[in-house]
């Protein structure tokens, strides 16, 4: 079975969507198979992995850098003061400490 995480529902304060990676893991999937059903799965199954989805030269540089390894808690992903850096087509939405300067 394939999952891909996302909702455009709106029922959630802007900003902690990614909390739904930890009720992917809590429902036991791996914290690795949360983040590629953020990622690449759900790039996949929009037919939008040519673009995005992964980090690979031609695609666009859509990144979330977060305090911590997500992999050792995936539900600290849905605290937004963990959360460092967030870019969209390359461009930096969010940089706490400037790590896209």
């Amino acid at each position: 079975m394939r999952i891909a995480m996302g909702t455009d529902c709106g029922i959630a304060e802007h900003g902690t969507n990614l909390r739904e990676l930890g009720h992917l893991v809590g429902c036991g999937m791996t914290p690795m198979g949360a983040l590629l059903a953020g990622t690449a799965e759900a790039a996949e199954l929009l037919g939008l992995a040519a673009e995005i989805g992964t980090l690979e030269p031609g695609k666009r540089a859509d990144v979330v850098i977060a305090r911590g390894n997500p992999l050792d808690d995936i539900r600290t992903l849905g605290d937004p003061a963990n959360i460092l850096l967030v870019m969209k087509d390359g461009v930096a939405y969010k940089d706490v400490e400037g790590l896209a300067a």
